[in-house]
């Protein structure tokens, strides 16, 4: 009796051992013929591919004035948990499991110039990865903000009414002066309140003049205003019967003249033959543009020469300056004139002029139906010849040789033209741009195959 109970306290003893064996996923194997147990440890590849991540609109360098769509793209080997788009490092919005993440971006709630649009996707095995940044500019004349503020609805009876007003606008095309405009649902008069402190009680020290003809669209321009200044302002308007509104606090700033993609190229006729020069920028706010240039930096603003101002107001701007040296530097400053007058100078800048010399056009031999032509340049450039069975004072030909100009950059030049006709005259220019990107073409020259 005594055994068989030792015997049945084995076997019990070994049935726990299986079932602790089984559970903690160990396994009885054969090896060599005799038992033994093994332990089988499952192996799991962790995941640490990032996910891969671009902003694919705006494009880069996209100048932001009105609303725009900004679309994320994101894509993994396994599944995007969350793609999120930022505006200077600050996150805007958050989408979560889907490749494709839109934000509408609001230009006026940036401030004027450059920001960075990111954006940041996650995978389900956390793996992080930040798109390129892609840079925009805000080239909204005016920023308008709203903050916190008491709206007024009362009649003089203190009873709430229906007078509503809505699309509150700042806008400006000048440094000195914004337009304030809206609109209310019922004919009222209109005032603005507004100065360069920020008030809750909406106590300002400048003041419109009030206008009391009863209308439903208000506008009303704020002149001698700071360039540059940030300006709070409140509207009010008042309807028949005394029934009163005003609104929430906006703000603006007076814009100032800012100016980009300044390119200069030449149009040369000769080493001992002076140059043109031709000066495009663009600016921010429609101004005319004018010159001041010398050969020598002027720390005072003073100039030898100017130009002639642009006629009219623009944003895109491009001037000739006539009578230059070449291979001479020259220093420039640029005045923006916007529409009521007020000027702006820029800060100086400086290009030394080029050359095209020494072009020559020859035969070359047992070839009656082609010519090469040759010249040198100051620094080294690209090659192409422009050229046409017409005239064209402004470099407009209907063949160029080579389509695509040679981008190898030397000083000295050779360009074969073929396939021309018998008995036809031909006008031709030669065009070189050098390793800043500056374009330099020579005076028109003109051949005749017989």
């Amino acid at each position: 009796m005594k055994k068989r109970t030792i015997i049945l306290f084995i076997i019990v003893v070994l049935l726990g051992v299986v079932l602790f064996l089984v559970k903690s996923g160990k396994l009885f194997t054969t090896q060599g013929g005799g038992a033994s147990v093994t332990s089988q440890k499952q192996s799991v590849k962790k995941d640490t591919t990032p996910p891969v991540v671009e902003i694919t609109a705006p494009v880069q360098g996209s100048a932001l004035s009105s609303v725009t769509l900004i679309t994320a793209t994101a894509k993994d080997n396994d599944t995007v948990a969350s793609v999120v788009i930022l505006i200077d490092g600050g996150p805007k919005k958050t989408c979560l499991k889907v490749e494709v993440c839109t934000y509408n971006l609001n230009p006026m709630s940036l401030s004027q110039g450059m920001h960075t649009i990111t954006a940041r996707a996650t995978d389900s095995a956390k793996n992080v990865q930040d798109s390129t940044p892609v840079s925009i500019t805000v080239t909204s004349p005016v920023k308008t903000t709203t903050s916190s503020g008491s709206k007024q609805n009362t009649s003089s009876g203190g009873h709430i009414t229906s007078l509503t007003l809505s699309a509150v606008k700042a806008t400006s095309t000048n440094t000195s002066s914004v337009t304030i405009t809206w609109t209310t649902n019922k004919p009222a008069t209109g005032e603005v309140s507004y100065g360069t402190t920020s008030s809750d009680a909406g106590t300002y020290n400048l003041h419109s003049k009030k206008v009391t003809t009863l209308s439903t669209a208000h506008t009303f321009t704020l002149s001698n205003l700071d360039a540059g200044a940030k300006y709070y302002f409140r509207v009010t308007s008042v309807a028949s019967g005394g029934v009163s509104l005003t609104s929430n606090e906006y703000s603006f700033t007076v814009p100032t003249v800012t100016i980009s993609s300044i390119k200069e190229s030449e149009t040369s006729g000769g080493s001992n033959s002076l140059i043109t020069s031709t000066l495009t920028w663009k600016t921010n706010i429609a101004t005319k543009g004018q010159i001041l240039y010398s050969t020598q930096s002027s720390s005072s603003g003073l100039y030898e020469s100017q130009s002639t101002t642009e006629t009219d107001v623009t944003t895109n701007h491009s001037i000739d300056l006539l009578k230059l040296t070449p291979n001479l530097k020259y220093y420039y400053t640029i005045i923006s004139i916007d529409d009521i007058g007020n000027k702006s100078v820029s800060s100086e800048y400086s290009f030394t002029t080029s050359t095209i010399s020494n072009i020559t056009l020859y035969q070359p031999s047992s070839a009656s139906l082609s010519r090469v032509v040759a010249w040198t340049t100051s620094v080294p450039a690209t090659s192409q010849v422009i050229y046409g069975t017409a005239s064209s004072s402004t470099s407009t030909y209907a063949l160029k040789e080579p389509a695509t100009p040679n981008v190898t950059l030397v000083t000295n030049h050779s360009v074969e033209i073929n396939y021309l006709l018998h008995n036809t005259k031909y006008f031709y220019r030669v065009v070189s741009t050098d390793g800043t990107g500056k374009k330099t073409t020579s005076d028109e020259y003109s051949f005749t195959v017989e």
